[in-house]
């Protein structure tokens, strides 16, 4: 993917929890957030990667979503990256 994608991407989903956030679509900021996390992730941004892995498990916990078990997993691929 060439860097203007990534910034679409990003730009793109950073809209889409805000608007997930403003409607109270947690099932689709917890989308947004896990999203967000692998672009990081893809970027090389392992920091912010983790930080919306973390969000994004929180909130899966909080409501009991499937998608659980996903953010558990790229946290665990992320404690393996080196910045």
């Amino acid at each position: 993917m060439y860097l203007s994608q990534y910034t679409e991407s990003l730009d793109s989903l950073r809209e889409a929890l805000q608007i997930s956030q403003e409607i109270g679509s947690h099932e689709n900021k917890a989308g947004a957030l896990g999203r967000l996390a692998e672009l990081h992730q893809e970027l090389g941004e392992v920091e912010l990667a983790r930080e919306y892995a973390q969000r994004g498990l929180k909130l899966a916990t909080e409501l009991n979503l499937g998608s659980k078990s996903d953010y558990e997993e790229l946290l665990a691929e992320l404690e393996t990256c080196d910045e």
